[in-house]
């Protein structure tokens, strides 16, 4: 088909100002699609988020970048500013015919301003949220002041920005659950969820095991203590040492506790058997099958670290939150939360067999195919964009 035939067109805006798992989400979403289907793809983002995106899509002849002022602090005396910039960025290219559009979201705080200007077109997008979790969830600790704003917040976005939507797509049931829950009386909103794809592995080869006894544990990611728990690998770390097991915490990623966590490494006298390796463009070249990932995060939407450890075989431990129980086998899941329960769980998976562990990731991984994706993506589609990306999806299968 024509890439200039408007039928086959979509549009994904990503405004964010930072490239995280959210943004690999879409980048490899949009390589899906190239591959599976006859879609032409406009992406809507900053600079910065095109050139990493390209480093997973590559460059192709369906694909165009065109570019966006990146999300800030929400300004009250700028925001309208930057409905005007995006207002004049989409008139454009849905007069080119571009009128299917995706807001791609790391929270509902993002892409405020690009869906406005969507709204005052006529057109309602489609949000692929990747963190249904409020903001009063990340402040519990704060002060009554940021609590109270967050509540604020919280309310403002549940009764106005959820229903600007045409649906709110989660990564998995267990978030679109979660989002539900949040759901006020009165408020009526179409959700779903859409599984993220995973990237095709190539040339992958784990590193050698270094046959000296020791248990080296990785915990990959950003260092942020309200989503992801950090500090929990640490005292999993001390729990470990205390039973005599010689253990090593290898951190990959940078966030804004990273300095906390090194503070708290020494804190707890853990500090001589963790690495902190900062940012990683790819860990997995660093981890061996005989390693385990921990994963020891409260809030997840869909952990990307958890599938990729999954589908290189390797030996994973993941907290009993449910979008672990939805993407993971239960041998790999802890009992608990404490850290008793996640340090037993690493004791065990480390003496699993890695026959058996591949096998029991096998049934779970194959909903985070691409081809598994391209034919989710569809059946959310126009009737006429569905009818062909379906047909070119089945085409793909065989």
């Amino acid at each position: 088909m024509p890439q200039s035939d408007p039928v086959a067109s979509i549009g994904f805006i990503d405004d964010a100002h930072t490239f995280g798992g959210t943004q690999i989400a879409l980048a490899r979403a949009i390589a899906a699609l190239l591959a599976g289907s006859p879609l032409n793809i406009v992406c809507v983002c900053p600079k910065a988020t095109e050139k990493a995106i390209v480093k997973i899509t590559g460059r192709h002849e369906r694909l165009r970048f065109v570019g966006c002022p990146a999300a800030l602090p929400l300004n009250i005396a700028w925001f309208p500013l930057r409905i005007a910039r995006f207002h004049s960025i989409l008139r454009r290219l849905v007069r080119q015919g571009i009128n299917e559009w995706w807001l791609n979201l790391a929270g509902i705080e993002f892409g405020l301003a690009p869906l406005l200007a969507l709204r005052r077109l006529g057109i309602k997008p489609t949000a692929w949220l990747h963190n249904p979790s409020s903001f009063t969830s990340y402040s519990a600790r704060a002060s009554w002041l940021r609590r109270g704003l967050s509540r604020l917040r919280d309310a403002a976005a549940e009764r106005w920005v959820f229903p600007l939507h045409t649906r709110l797509l989660l990564p998995s049931r267990a978030a679109e659950e979660s989002l539900r829950a949040r759901v006020r009386g009165g408020v009526e909103i179409a959700t779903g969820h859409l599984y993220p794809a995973l990237a095709e592995l190539t040339e992958w080869m784990p590193a050698s095991a270094r046959g000296d006894g020791e248990l080296r544990m990785w915990m990959i990611g950003r260092i942020d203590f309200a989503p992801k728990n950090n500090l929990a690998a640490l005292r999993v770390l001390r729990n470990l040492l205390r039973e005599g097991v010689r253990a090593r915490l290898m951190v990959v990623g940078e966030g804004q506790d990273a300095g906390c966590f090194a503070m708290a490494a020494r804190v707890l006298g853990v500090h001589e058997h963790v690495e902190m390796l900062g940012w990683m463009g790819d860990p997995w070249q660093q981890v061996s099958f005989d390693d385990v990932v921990l994963v020891p995060s409260v809030l997840e939407g869909m952990p990307l670290v958890a599938l990729e450890a999954m589908q290189r075989g390797l030996r994973l431990v993941v907290t009993p939150i449910a979008p672990f129980r939805e993407a993971c086998p239960k041998e790999v899941v802890a009992e608990g939360m404490e850290d008793g329960a996640l340090a037993a769980k690493v004791r065990e998976v480390a003496l699993l067999e890695h026959g058996a562990l591949v096998k029991l990731y096998r049934e779970r991984l194959e909903r985070f195919s691409q081809l598994a994706f391209v034919r989710n993506f569809a059946a959310l589609l126009p009737p006429e964009l569905n009818a062909q990306t379906w047909a070119r999806a089945e085409g793909w299968a065989e």
